[in-house]
């Protein structure tokens, strides 16, 4: 795996597990889910 000048690969994505949450949310929220479970 590559990296880049700060050691970090360069397929990092800051706060990628954030971002699938949101996702999730806004999916469940369209659907009229009241709950969101996570695993």
């Amino acid at each position: 795996m590559r990296k880049g000048k700060s050691g970090i690969p360069v397929t990092y994505v800051p706060a990628r597990n954030t971002i699938f949450l949101a996702v999730a949310l806004g999916w469940a929220e369209t659907l009229g889910a009241t709950d969101l479970l996570l695993e």
